[in-house]
């Protein structure tokens, strides 16, 4: 039977309670899983993997922007802070789509 976890915290043991050789057998079970999905997958034909890392984050700083107006917009009462917001979100919808042609 496998040693079980104690530990010293300085004011008593504490037994953890757990088997040391059950928790490597279960990340063994983890890597494998991990391993496994990986080779299922294959090799990843995306065009993002091959797109400029400088034009992926811009589109990901414009899409959190976007984000981030939309829920301003959602709590703004004033009428003018409101159609602000929404210019923002159409300025930024069109950056993206700037971003997304060739």
């Amino acid at each position: 039977m496998g040693e079980t976890l104690r530990w010293d915290f300085g004011f008593g043991i504490w037994d953890l309670g757990f088997n040391l050789d059950m928790a490597r057998g279960w990340e063994s079970k983890s890597v494998e899983a991990q391993q496994d999905a990986a080779a299922d997958r294959g090799s990843p034909k995306s065009s993002v993997i091959h797109e400029d890392p400088a034009r992926r984050t811009a589109r990901t700083t414009l899409t959190l922007a976007r984000t981030r107006a939309q829920a301003d917009l959602k709590d703004a009462s004033a009428a003018a802070h409101r159609s602000m917001l929404e210019q923002a979100i159409a300025d930024l919808d069109r950056k993206i789509a700037a971003l997304d042609k060739p």
